[in-house]
């Protein structure tokens, strides 16, 4: 499966990502207990730590707005 990108979550295997809209999505589809609140990104409930790799965001985000706003 090379070209597909791989997620590892420890404790529970390796998955891969191909045709669902998020990380949590794939995640889910898996039965991978994931934390979230928005399921957005918004809230950075789930947020998680790339070890390896990029990552392209492809819905916009408020993450970026100034300290106090929302």
């Amino acid at each position: 499966m090379s070209g597909i990108p791989r997620i590892k979550v420890y404790n529970y295997g390796t998955y891969f990502y191909e045709h669902e809209f998020s990380l949590l999505d794939t995640l889910e589809a898996n039965e991978v207990p994931a934390p979230y609140n928005c399921r957005g990104g918004y809230c950075g409930c789930c947020k998680v730590r790339l070890i390896d790799g990029e990552v392209e965001m492809v819905q916009d985000s408020l993450l970026d707005l100034p300290e106090g706003r929302s």
